[in-house]
């Protein structure tokens, strides 16, 4: 009779450690949006190595170097530097704790980690690309925060697994990855059947599937989304607009 319970209180520690890293991240983001007038980009152009993401700098693609600066890691306090990625879970805010994501970083090193386990939404977070005006790099798929009419109500970070393209149906469960941005089909329920977000506000939730993969990926480690259906981009897409208003969450 303990043991059970004692699995759900764990679980329970891990969901809320994983709110407060997302809160921490959804917060640098502010500070980066204040300093820059843009939400922190996803990434630095759309491939290449040695270039920055939101949270690290890409080594050989599509690895991650998390011991190098990404656009939010100023704003935060890291830890695990020099440590494999199992190491760095336990103090590094980028890497999700949750246990269960043990057999995609296991005998990983920070300096060439397939993800942490959170994702960047790519509408809100776009490519940043260099321009004319010097240090300052800004791109059109990058937007201000005043152009998200309901910030409350569309995904900024979280909880993310599979493939970064999406929509697109999966092999076998070998292929289960983690991946750095967060998207309509990619969202990870792996918090007790729920996935954990921080809204473009800056507010974190906890929230159930709204859509399962049909696959045996998204079945056996409950990847969808929050909409019900692929194409239900209400709470993604802030450029969405279809005359619904968008769905509610807790």
């Amino acid at each position: 009779m303990l043991l059970p319970a004692l699995n759900q209180a764990r679980s329970r520690g891990y969901t809320a450690s994983c709110v407060s890293r997302l809160k921490q991240i959804g917060a640098a983001d502010a500070f980066y949006t204040s300093d820059y007038g843009y939400f922190c980009p996803a990434a630095e152009k759309m491939a290449g190595s040695g270039l920055k993401a939101w949270n690290a700098v890409r080594a050989t693609s599509p690895y991650l170097d998390y011991t190098r600066e990404g656009y939010l890691t100023p704003y935060l306090m890291r830890g695990g530097l020099t440590q494999e990625s199992m190491g760095s879970i336990a103090s590094n805010v980028f890497f999700c704790p949750e246990p269960s994501l043990k057999p995609c970083w296991d005998g990983q090193d920070v300096t060439s980690a397939s993800a942490s386990g959170y994702g960047a939404n790519p509408s809100i977070h776009g490519f940043a690309l260099p321009t004319s005006m010097g240090p300052m790099t800004i791109a059109a798929t990058m937007i201000k925060d005043s152009k998200v009419k309901k910030p409350s109500a569309i995904v900024s970070f979280g909880d993310a697994a599979g493939k970064d393209g999406g929509t697109s149906s999966w092999g076998t469960l070998s292929s289960f990855t983690l991946c750095w941005s967060i998207i309509a089909g990619n969202t990870h329920f792996r918090h007790a059947s729920r996935a954990n977000i921080a809204w473009a506000d800056g507010h974190v939730s906890s929230e159930e599937a709204g859509l399962l993969r049909s696959c045996e990926i998204g079945r056996t480690y409950r990847i969808g989304s929050l909409g019900s259906t692929d194409s239900d981009l209400r709470l993604y897409d802030p450029e969405y607009s279809d005359g619904d208003e968008a769905p509610s969450h807790q």
